[in-house]
């Protein structure tokens, strides 16, 4: 009811500055799109964005250079570096300068504390539309993965799921 609805829009204004829009750039050509949290700054102040292996890998060939940006829901757009990639677990780490005024790193939620039927919210850009949120239950929990009934759509690879009270549960 009207509980639920309340709790759903705290979430959404607790972590949407936490949510980016990453872009893979090959010259002057945008190969592809998807979504990222950040989880972390490191003393230096460089912020790190957790997204999926497959988002920043997506160029045409492997020849070209990719050029990684991010963008925040403000508007501003943040040159990032890739840091780390697991093909194995299908997630990468994008180390961004600058981003820090304008978000704070989400908290993580370990595994063993989730359970099948709490609620969970999906947050990021599906279509090219910034700052999509949907919410949905955790389905079921599988080895290394959580199924959710959350609405997703492409572009929202690598975007977060947070749980209810704005912790990061998953990747998309």
């Amino acid at each position: 009811g009207a509980q639920h609805r309340h709790r759903r829009a705290e979430v959404f204004q607790q972590v949407r500055q936490s949510v980016v829009t990453v872009q893979v750039v090959v010259g002057t050509d945008r190969q592809c799109s998807g979504s990222g949290a950040i989880i972390g700054q490191d003393a230096a102040g460089r912020s790190y964005v957790l997204t999926n292996r497959h988002v920043i890998d997506c160029a045409k060939r492997r020849s070209d250079k990719a050029v990684f940006e991010v963008l925040h829901d403000s508007g501003a757009r943040f040159a990032a570096e890739l840091d780390f990639r697991s093909v194995q677990h299908d997630l990468a780490l994008l180390a961004v300068d600058g981003i820090g005024e304008f978000s704070r790193p989400v908290s993580l939620r370990p595994r063993a504390e989730l359970h099948v039927g709490e609620s969970v919210y999906a947050l990021g850009s599906p279509l090219r539309l910034r700052g999509t949120f949907t919410s949905g239950i955790i389905s079921a929990l599988r080895q290394d993965r959580l199924q959710t009934d959350a609405a997703i759509g492409p572009g929202s690879s690598g975007g977060p799921l947070f749980d209810r009270h704005g912790m990061l549960c998953g990747v998309i």
